[in-house]
């Protein structure tokens, strides 16, 4: 079963979703369904550190991301952090930023090991875009 719970950092413009126990690419789908059909933010994180390690295979990564690139012109010059603190997830999250580099996906990505990593990714690229 899956859970899954949401949270937003307004300062940040930042929405948070916390996945807890067993997930599918399907359950993906659907966030990012759920995600883009509400009020959403530029900014996205994606913390697995409470989830099963799912039986992904590299179509299903090429699935979740074409899934993911329809959204891409809602938020240009939005962000995605994955949170994924086991070995096995971090390394599927890292072959998904990888293949969107590759297909040219429009969403900045990256991955971490901590949600207070991805926090301050996050803090940092703002400060940066507010000097510029």
């Amino acid at each position: 079963m899956t859970e899954i719970t949401k949270k937003t950092i307004k300062e940040l413009d930042l929405t948070i979703y916390s996945i807890a126990g067993d997930f599918r690419i399907k359950t993906l789908q659907d966030l990012l369904d759920q995600f883009y059909q509400s009020q959403y933010t530029a900014n996205l994180a994606l913390d697995f550190s409470e989830a099963k390690s799912p039986d992904i295979s590299r179509d299903d990564l090429d699935e979740i991301l074409a899934h993911a690139k329809k959204y891409a012109h809602l938020r240009s010059s939005g962000k995605t952090a994955f949170i994924v603190p086991s070995d096995i997830n971090f390394g599927l999250a890292r072959m998904y930023e990888t293949v969107a580099e590759i297909r040219k996906h429009t969403i900045l990505h990256n991955v971490f090991r901590t949600f207070e990593e991805a926090i301050k990714w996050f803090e940092k690229l703002q400060a940066l875009t507010e000097h510029t």
